[in-house]
């Protein structure tokens, strides 16, 4: 191998976005799906180690097959060495495919208190993306989850335990291994939880005690189980590496974690004893390029010792393939002048070939007709789409259940009950009355409506009125509600009422009122579950999925609910985080708690 060739075998490229136009490459915003000429030639021009795909490059389940065989056969041509070619399918609340399982997320796993579904999710996602040609998964996300700080990465997470999110992060990987797809852990050594104001990076302001007690305990498991690979973020982490390099500015930042020999070389490789392939987050974060100089950022990188780089250029179309001469020709010069030894060069081939190895990785499947078919029969299967809903409804918990007028759950319908459901979106509208029209239930009256928009206090009333049972879904999202000066949720007739939260909080009023039996079902964070008064019934089942690609209904969070709700499935689950109060101040549900 030519050092050109091993420097290339260290980089992936993108088709998140693609043009064949020359002239329009900095614009681009439409994504691969296809085996282009251009980016074919870029693959013939270059022989890189992998790319990186997103769910916008698979537009079906047969596109996505045949795209990701005609790059690999690109590749070929001047390449012995397959492609790694990944996606992000980590099994949280964000669902990158479309076309595969909707399975009910990282926290809905960990709230069934059963590994063996971590298990599961791991071996049905490692199975469907395998069947699509992918090789490598981004996953599992090994972070923990501060849902009650942090909206920004709601339910990525398993839980805000260290111990819950490696054992439950251990088997994920596990099921990939057994599916033989590479499984890569994020993000070493966390995402941040917060923002820095001053450079818009992510930071962790943790020390390095509270690091080995927390962030590190998931990531030291799975290196003790075999994990082979592990992203290091570009999050600044002042408490294990506070050294700065130069910025764009020509003043100086602190190192992001990345760039860190003391986080990537001593801490991870070193002292956690991890031996795999350390690749970089994406390299096209805004405050990544806003602050680091691109010369500075894949030597750099290299240098603290990580493998692979992902997707260092923006590259758009084959025009812009320079870009990638210039990065080679920056790090060939630092080999040859010894400031990135060859020695490191070689033992980083060295890492990411023997992944390549132990995966079978480095023969190309030619049968385009053989994987057509078996992708057909896998993604999506009834069988794996069963299982999710399984994990969905060991998930399950009830966070309230007063006995009130002693209708606790389950509810069981009787001639005379009218019953309304108010919920959030078009797709919970559809999924539940899917799940009334598959039910024998002796209802007088069902009533589906959304409210989100804004539904009228004297609506609300007369719903609380004319109906004998109420359900109300909820789904904290991206933000916490606005609170009055009592700390309480806006009343739904003043200025600056939110929807989402006085709506549900007037109903849960009205309910009380007319002393009529209701139940919230939160299909977000579970933190929402505190905040409203007056609810006798709250469940959590930690997840919103959407219908698939295909229109095809299939919501396994709030299926489960519902089953939960009417005797179809028992309710096992635990919170697998501390629920706080509505001023995120103090704990009024710990995890592992259920009523």
């Amino acid at each position: 191998m030519s050092i050109r060739d091993k420097i290339t075998q260290k980089l992936h490229i993108s088709g998140q976005y693609w043009t064949e136009s020359s002239t329009s490459c900095s614009t681009a915003t439409s994504a691969l799906t296809s085996g282009t000429a251009g980016f074919k030639s870029l693959i013939n021009k270059f022989n890189f180690g992998g790319v990186s795909l997103f769910g916008t490059n698979i537009n079906s389940v047969t596109g996505g097959v045949n795209l990701i065989h005609d790059i690999q056969e690109a590749n070929k041509v001047n390449n012995i060495v397959p492609l790694f070619v990944s996606v992000s399918e980590e099994g949280g609340e964000y669902l990158n495919l479309k076309q595969v399982t909707m399975l009910p997320g990282n926290m809905a796993t960990a709230a069934s208190y059963n590994t063996g579904n971590a298990l599961s999710a791991g071996g049905i996602i490692g199975d469907e993306i395998g069947s699509l040609g992918f090789n490598l998964d981004n996953a599992p996300f090994a972070n923990l989850e501060y849902d009650a700080t942090d909206l920004s990465y709601i339910m990525r997470g398993f839980s805000d335990n260290p111990n819950l999110v490696a054992s439950n992060a251990v088997k994920y990987f596990e099921g990939l291994k057994s599916m033989k797809i590479v499984s890569n852990a994020k993000y070493f050594p966390s995402y941040g939880y917060s923002v820095d104001p001053a450079t818009g990076f992510r930071i962790d302001t943790k020390s390095k005690t509270e690091f080995e007690q927390s962030d590190k305990i998931p990531f030291q498991a799975l290196i003790d189980n075999g994990i082979d690979m592990i992203t290091v973020s570009h999050m600044l982490y002042p408490g294990l590496d506070s050294s700065t390099v130069p910025s764009v500015s020509g003043g100086s930042v602190t190192i992001p974690a990345s760039m860190s020999k003391t986080i990537v070389t001593d801490i991870l490789r070193t002292q956690m004893g991890f031996s795999g392939v350390v690749i970089s987050d994406y390299n096209t974060l805004p405050e990544l390029n806003a602050q680091i100089p691109k010369a500075d950022q894949v030597l750099g990188m290299f240098k603290a010792g990580v493998d692979i780089a992902n997707v260092p250029e923006n590259v758009r179309c084959f025009n812009d393939a320079s870009l990638y001469e210039t990065l080679i020709s920056n790090i060939e010069s630092a080999v040859s002048d010894g400031s990135y030894p060859i020695e490191s060069l070689n033992e980083s081939v060295a890492r990411i070939l023997t992944v390549k190895k132990k995966y079978d990785l480095l023969v190309y499947q030619n049968d385009i007709n053989e994987l057509v078919t078996n992708a057909a029969s896998t993604v999506g299967s009834a069988e794996n789409k069963a299982k999710a809903l399984e994990i969905a409804e060991n998930a399950v918990t009830i966070v309230k259940n007063s006995p009130r007028l002693n209708k606790v759950l389950p509810w069981v319908p009787y001639d005379n009950d009218s019953l309304m459901v108010l919920c959030g979106t078009a797709q919970e509208e559809t999924e539940i009355r899917q799940f009334f029209a598959e039910q024998n239930f002796n209802y007088l009256y069902i009533r589906v409506q959304r409210y989100l928009q804004g539904i009228t206090s004297s609506s609300l009333d007369v719903y609380s009125a004319n109906y004998t049972k109420v359900i109300i879904t909820t789904y904290l999202e991206n933000k916490y509600p606005t609170l009055d000066s009592n700390n309480a949720i806006i009343d739904n007739a003043l200025p600056g009422a939110e929807p989402a939260f006085s709506v549900p909080q007037h109903m849960f009023d009205m309910a009380q009122f007319r002393l009529r039996p209701i139940v919230q079902v939160s299909l977000g964070s579970p933190q929402d579950t505190s905040f409203y008064n007056n609810v006798p019934v709250a469940i959590s089942s930690y997840g919103h999925r959407s219908p698939d690609a295909t229109g095809a209904t299939g919501m396994p969070n709030l299926r489960a609910a519902l089953n939960a709700i009417f005797g179809i499935s028992p309710i096992t689950g635990k919170l697998p985080v501390d629920v706080y109060d509505i001023t995120r101040t103090n704990i009024v549900f710990p995890a592992g708690y259920s009523a």
